[in-house]
């Protein structure tokens, strides 16, 4: 029968192993180039809208440079948003009147650079065909964050129907038709206009001083290449008043003409308001005229004029 020995070991037993590898971090590789998305074309453009319904975007690619020669008033369906992405869009064509304009409620226009086919002031209105960007006819509209310039008699026009949009974020600028050259123009409408920058114009708003016209202006920059006041509310030619109504505040207005910066044509229907601006002109920035006689602050009438830095 074999034996069995009890053997006591004490030993220490050490277990190398190598270093591992460093982790090398995977090759990082460049992004893949995206093409352009949206529209590049006029043809591609104009059918995207004329098939778009309410709450599709027509988004132009933001390389696009399109020609839009000999079309005008080219729809925008109602609850559409025609978005630019810094797409040119331009007319060359003296009669473009308008390029664009809504065809329903709830239009937005945003990201577009839309370039008319005049930038001269010239001798006369007429003389020369006229031409606008953006008509408003429907509720609801938003214009904002496009560039748009040389276009003679207005660049927006808040026109009947139009109700209260809202135009803001714009540069505006070489819309200065002589007698004309709005680059906002307002009938029988009350838009909220805000956070512009406008130059080289007539005015740079404008009311017609039809009944239901009004407006607010206000935390806008006119910077001083106006040759006449570039706040401005005409008066209707039946009634003598100067629309329904202004709010204009907060708005810093370099450009000194030599009828004020502020230009009321008559007396508002309701009362109104002009405050916290800006103004250059450190004599008379704000005038009213009233059966041929021209009143300044404190005694306008039927606006309360305050707090106006100059």
């Amino acid at each position: 029968m074999p034996r069995v020995l009890n053997v006591e070991i004490h030993a220490t037993v050490v277990l190398s192993y190598p270093d591992p590898p460093p982790i090398e971090p995977p090759p990082i590789e460049p992004p893949p180039i995206e093409p352009p998305s949206g529209v590049g074309d006029k043809a591609s453009l104009l059918a995207a809208l004329a098939n778009a319904t309410a709450g599709e975007v027509v988004n132009v690619a933001g390389t696009a440079a399109i020609d839009l020669s000999g079309e005008e008033s080219i729809g925008v369906p109602g609850g559409v948003t025609l978005k630019g992405n810094g797409a040119l869009l331009y007319s060359d064509v003296l009669r473009t009147f308008p390029l664009f304009r809504t065809l329903g409620p709830n239009v937005r226009i945003t990201g577009l650079r839309l370039r008319g086919p005049d930038d001269e002031k010239r001798d006369s209105e007429y003389a020369v065909p006229n031409s606008r960007a953006i008509d408003i006819q429907h509720a609801g509209a938003e214009i904002d964050h496009n560039e748009i310039w040389a276009w003679s008699h207005a660049g927006v026009y808040s026109m009947t129907g139009a109700g209260s949009p809202h135009i803001h974020n714009n540069d505006l600028h070489h819309i200065q038709r002589y007698g004309l050259g709005y680059p906002v123009l307002v009938d029988r409408s009350t838009p909220l206009v805000e956070h512009n920058i406008f130059d080289w114009g007539r005015h740079a708003i404008a009311g017609t001083g039809n009944p239901g016209t009004g407006y607010e202006f206000a935390h806008n920059t006119i910077l001083p290449n106006f040759y006449q006041p570039p706040i401005d509310m005409h008066k209707d030619a039946v009634s003598g008043l100067a629309g329904d109504w202004v709010h204009i505040h907060h708005n810093d207005v370099q450009s000194i003409t030599n009828n004020s910066q502020v230009w009321i044509e008559g007396v508002p229907a309701k009362p109104s308001t002009i405050h916290d601006n800006v103004f250059a002109d450190k004599v008379n920035p704000i005038a009213q005229r009233v059966s041929g006689v021209i009143y300044y602050p404190p005694n306008l009438v039927n606006i309360d004029a305050s707090n106006n830095g100059q």
